[in-house]
């Protein structure tokens, strides 16, 4: 997902990000889910996309984290960002809702299979 924050990232300012996200998103799953087809390939789209969505603010994030130590007055630091920013610290220290595995493990970097079961967030 790091490929699809970046670019709306680099192309949209912070008001058009948040408010052509969801369209982006859907634009993207299912170009994606097409081109799975077309290529005849086992993988379901269905499956990536319930996979991958919830790492788009990960990888937001991450670039957000980024840009903040190499460069603190980027332009690309803005309210969208600090606000994805704010939201997925909230869910991984457990303020929020439930967050997959797959999403906690992206943010550590560490593999899903690295990760038991006991290590998923309740966040009530």
């Amino acid at each position: 997902m790091k490929d699809v924050a970046y670019f709306i990232g680099s192309c949209l300012k912070d008001d058009q990000c948040e408010r052509r996200e969801a369209q982006l998103l859907a634009s993207y799953f299912g170009e994606l889910k097409e081109a799975l087809r077309r290529r005849g390939s086992p993988v379901k789209g269905e499956d990536v996309e319930r996979e991958w969505r919830p790492l788009y603010p990960v990888a937001w994030t991450d670039f957000h984290r980024f840009l903040k130590g190499w460069s603190p007055g980027h332009w690309k630091i803005h309210s969208y960002s600090e606000k994805l920013a704010r939201n997925v610290v909230e869910q991984l220290t457990g303020t929020t809702s439930d967050i997959s595995i797959r999403m906690r493990a992206a943010a550590l970097g560490t593999g899903p299979t690295e990760m038991s079961t006991e290590s998923s967030i309740r966040m009530d």
